[in-house]
C-alpha cells in the first residue's frame, strides 16, 4: 500500500537514508583499520573461517570458500543473485555471460556511484564476487562496510583478484570473506567456489 502520510513517508526516507549511511566508500572503518573482525561480523557468522591462518597456496585457480550461514535460498525456479564488483568492464562483460549462462541473474558495478547503487536497492544480491584493486576503493574496505552495515552483514562474499599473497588471503577471511578466487582463474573454479558458498547442490 502506497504511504500517502507526509510525517509516514519522512520516517521511511530517514529509515532509508540511516539504513546507508554507512556505504561511503571514503572512509574506512575501525574494524578494518584493525584487520579484525567486529562483533557483529562474529554475530552474523562472518567471523572468518577455522584456520584462516593457514590459507591455501598461491596461484592461479586458488580457491578457499565455506558454505554461507543462515543464507535463505532462491524460491523454487527463481534465479541466485550475484553483484559482481570489479572495475574491468570488459573483464565483467565477459563473467557477466558466462554467469549467466550457467543459470545466475548477474548485476555488475565498477564504481563508486554504481556499486551504491547496486546495494541499495529493492532486491539484493544473494552473492557478492568482489574484487580487491578496484581503482579509487579498495576490496577489503568495501568487504568491512558490508559486514557492519545493517541489513547486508550477512550477504556472502568471494574476493576474486589478482591479489593472492598469503598476507592478503588471510585478511580477507579474517574480514569476513567467504571464498577467495585468484585472478586468472578458470570459470568453473569461480563456479565451484560459488556453489560451494551458496551450498548449491
Amino acid at each position: 500500500m502506497a504511504l500517502t502520510d507526509p510525517v509516514a513517508i519522512m520516517e521511511k526516507r530517514q529509515r532509508v537514508e540511516q539504513d546507508f549511511t554507512d556505504l561511503d566508500f571514503t572512509k574506512r572503518p575501525e574494524a578494518a583499520a584493525q584487520g579484525t573482525p567486529s562483533s557483529k561480523q562474529a554475530a552474523t557468522g562472518h567471523e572468518g573461517a577455522a584456520g584462516a591462518s593457514e590459507p591455501a597456496n598461491k596461484g592461479s585457480g586458488t580457491s578457499i570458500a565455506r558454505c554461507a550461514k543462515n543464507l535463505t535460498p532462491s524460491p523454487p525456479g527463481a534465479k541466485y543473485r550475484l553483484l559482481l564488483i570489479d572495475d574491468d568492464t570488459e573483464f565483467s562483460g565477459i563473467m557477466q555471460k558466462m554467469l549467466s549462462m550457467a543459470g545466475y541473474s548477474v548485476r555488475t558495478a565498477s564504481n563508486r556511484a554504481a556499486i551504491a547503487a547496486e546495494l541499495q536497492g529493492s532486491t539484493g544480491p544473494h552473492l557478492i564476487i568482489l574484487d580487491v584493486n578496484l581503482g579509487e576503493l579498495s576490496g577489503f574496505d568495501i568487504l568491512a562496510h558490508l559486514r557492519q552495515h545493517r541489513t547486508l552483514s550477512a550477504v556472502p562474499v568471494i574476493m576474486l583478484t589478482a591479489q593472492t599473497a598469503r598476507t592478503d588471503v588471510t585478511r580477507g577471511l579474517l574480514g569476513g570473506a567467504d571464498g577467495y578466487v585468484s585472478k586468472p582463474c578458470e570459470f568453473v573454479t569461480l563456479n565451484h567456489a560459488i556453489r560451494t558458498v551458496l551450498d548449491i547442490r
